[in-house]
């Protein structure tokens, strides 16, 4: 329970520093990448902080290469963009701003609740079949997120007037693979911790 509460604590202090930065500066450049860095410091200090098994080291280098791949990537994106159109309604109104924080804040802390509690076990189970079955969707989920977000960003980076979708790779066959893939590594997590 109390990697739970430290899991809460971690991302709320995490969103409130990015939050004074981004409100100070009226910037969008901090906002996605926050968000997977939240993630990442949640596994490292839930690992140091509680039992130190190779079931808990792995989920936490799944956590971290999950979260490193997709905070790359959204940097690289908002550098190329400059500007995030979604907060252009509450970038120069604080508390409107600050509620956008926090609720990620909480996402963060409520989506990493089932590796967050295996952290926290003292002891924690060996590798067993759902920790396998587990990596393989985790593996699974984060190749279709990755060859997802690159489709986009290269359909993006090469728009041409009339097209205004998406309809190539696997954007042909899902309207948002890149987010049916980062919901594949948190199913993936989720198996990983069952036992």
């Amino acid at each position: 329970m109390t990697s739970i509460l430290l899991s809460f604590a971690i991302a709320l202090a995490v969103n409130a520093a990015f939050f004074a930065v981004a409100a100070a500066r009226r910037t969008d450049v901090v906002t996605d990448l926050s968000y997977s860095l939240s993630f990442a410091l949640l596994a490292v200090a839930l690992f140091f902080t509680g039992a130190h098994k190779v079931l808990q080291l792995i989920a936490s280098l799944m956590v971290i290469a999950w979260a490193a791949r997709l905070g790359a990537y959204l940097f690289r994106r908002i550098l190329r963009m400059k500007v995030d159109h979604r907060f252009d309604e509450m970038r120069d109104k604080p508390l409107r701003f600050a509620r956008f924080w926090l609720l990620q804040a909480i996402t963060v802390a409520v989506v990493m609740l089932p590796v967050s509690y295996l952290l926290g076990l003292d002891n924690a189970p060996g590798f067993g079949a759902w920790a396998i079955v587990g990596v393989a969707v985790w593996l699974v989920g984060l190749v279709i997120e990755a060859v997802g977000d690159q489709q986009k960003y290269a359909f993006k980076t090469a728009l041409s007037g009339d097209e205004q979708f998406v309809t190539s790779g696997l954007w042909r066959y899902s309207r948002h693979p890149n987010y049916f893939g980062e919901i594949l590594v948190w199913w993936g997590l989720f198996a990983y911790a069952v036992p």
